[in-house]
């Protein structure tokens, strides 16, 4: 995927697992941890009951992205919030 997008060799490609990067974030109120569904828009049905379903869903064709995403919703629209990412956890080996 990072070939795409970092072509001129200015970019960096993060490989994780979902545990890791639960972990790295550590216990944040409203964190959202899932992999991204891609899908037809004009043909797949829409998943029910899944609480933040628009931020996990990208068109088929950048499927080969295989991503995972990290949201959070932060209390005050409109407002950001600072979340603290431990590197250490989430690039280990072990």
């Amino acid at each position: 995927m990072w070939k795409l997008y970092s072509s001129s060799g200015q970019g960096i490609a993060i490989e994780s697992t979902i545990e890791q990067l639960r972990a790295s974030l550590g216990n944040l109120q409203g964190l959202q941890i899932d992999r991204v569904r891609y899908m037809d828009f004009d043909r797949d049905s829409i998943e029910k009951g899944h609480r933040h379903y628009a931020l996990f869903i990208k068109r088929k064709a950048f499927e080969h992205e295989r991503e995972v995403r990290a949201t959070i919703l932060p209390p005050d629209e409109g407002r950001g919030i600072l979340v603290k990412c431990d590197l250490d956890v989430l690039l280990s080996l072990a």
